[in-house]
């Protein structure tokens, strides 16, 4: 009977101290985006034939992405102004767009980051407004 209760005794201080990942504290990840198709339309095109897709690392299920094209020397905020949040859908997002010289994904925070529609220049990764930025190029026609 004593040696069933040590056996006992040592497996709940082995569990209380983090024995098979129990009681350990969860890392969070490192916010991450990444753009994984873009449209070949260049600027000014109505909307563009394919839309722009990508994917994200978190473990946040509060945060959206924001698109943007540039467009001469301005980003323009996809798809429309009046549409600026693209949802996380599986940690991955889509998105209708207009063409655009480079593209620009951002991964926001919707509580702390309003976008404006149009901007001489990204904001800056800031980890708290802004958690992560991807920009991609479309493949020259």
């Amino acid at each position: 009977m004593l040696r069933i209760m040590l056996t006992s005794l040592i497996l709940i201080l082995h569990l209380s101290a983090g024995g098979y990942g129990i009681g350990q504290a969860h890392k969070p990840l490192t916010p991450k985006i990444w753009i994984t198709a873009v449209p070949d339309d260049g600027p000014g095109t109505p909307l563009a034939g394919t839309p722009i897709e990508g994917k994200v690392q978190t473990d946040r299920s509060d945060l959206v992405v924001v698109i943007y094209a540039l467009g001469g020397d301005r980003f323009y905020a996809q798809p429309f102004a009046n549409a600026m949040l693209t949802p996380i859908v599986d940690n991955a997002w889509s998105s209708e767009t207009h063409g655009g010289t480079m593209f620009a994904a951002l991964l926001v925070d919707p509580k702390l980051f309003t976008p404006e529609p149009i901007v001489d220049a990204l904001p800056r990764v800031d980890g708290k407004r802004v958690l992560a930025i991807a920009r991609r190029t479309p493949k020259a026609k």
